[in-house]
């Protein structure tokens, strides 16, 4: 998808809907083209066709970007938390899903693995500060990599500068990388 991928194309979104569709999201400032649209169908077909997929059923839409509506989101936290901004190395920012620890004690946290795209991969939050390394990413199994990190709470940012714990947690998750066994806590916020 990297061509289409806005600036360079018109692609500010792409990847499963709620309803199992494949959604490709175009920004609504660009014109685009009945051929960009066959090529990038292409695209997600032979990648489908590699997992076994025929057909893939996949819908595209416009949109504008998406703007910051919530106050604190880009704020540096400290220790880190859930629901708040992650830079990659290259630029590409995403938000960290929560904290979390593995069955072997480590602790980081979960974010998107198109954000952290390879092992080593480094992490900022919110765009310049250290905030470790990716070290286990889950293929084509889910959209998720964990990155260690010491410094990190049982919180989850919900607004305005506004944190709640985390109350209970669910230990049977996986973050697969390659093979079923790497377990983790998926934390849930107080109601």
């Amino acid at each position: 998808m990297e061509p289409y991928v806005y600036p360079k194309g018109p692609v500010i979104g792409y990847g499963f809907d709620i309803n199992g569709y494949f959604e490709v999201v175009f920004y609504e400032g660009m014109n685009v083209t009945d051929s960009q649209i066959n090529e990038i169908y292409n695209v997600i077909s032979k990648r489908a066709s590699e997992v076994s997929i025929k057909e893939a059923p996949v819908v595209f839409g416009k949109s504008d970007f998406i703007q910051d509506e919530v106050s604190g989101y880009d704020s540096y936290y400290r220790p880190i938390i859930g629901a708040i901004k992650v830079t990659g190395e290259t630029g590409a920012c995403g938000t960290i899903g929560y904290a979390a620890q593995t069955g072997s004690g480590t602790k980081g946290y979960v974010t998107v693995q198109h954000l952290g795209t390879y092992v080593g991969y480094d992490m900022y939050q919110p765009t310049s500060d250290a905030a470790g390394s990716v070290s286990k990413i889950s293929g084509h199994y889910a959209d998720a990599c964990f990155v260690p990190y010491s410094n990190v709470a049982a919180k989850i940012h919900v607004g305005s500068g506004v944190t709640k714990n985390v109350n209970s947690y669910v230990s049977s998750a996986h973050l697969i990388h390659g093979v079923v066994g790497e377990y983790i806590c998926l934390g849930l916020p107080q109601a």
